[in-house]
């Protein structure tokens, strides 16, 4: 798995929201070896958090260029 973090303005959340629905996460299932993906968010503070799921390490270490690329 892979976790990575943000913070922004609460009142972008729901545009980091949108974001994460429509670009972030069918790019990734693009990705050999992804499984799943989760978007954490604190709409009061605007912290944002998002957690990965891959088929193995390998598949992870794989993903690293393709992943960086869409965020």
């Amino acid at each position: 798995h892979s976790v990575r973090g943000l913070q922004t303005h609460p009142d972008n959340i729901d545009q980091v929201i949108d974001t994460f629905k429509v670009g972030v996460l069918p790019e990734s299932e693009m990705i050999d070896g992804f499984r799943s993906a989760s978007l954490f968010v604190d709409r009061a503070t605007g912290r944002v958090a998002g957690a990965t799921v891959w088929a193995s390490r390998q598949a992870l270490d794989d993903s690293r260029e393709k992943a960086d690329q869409i965020r």
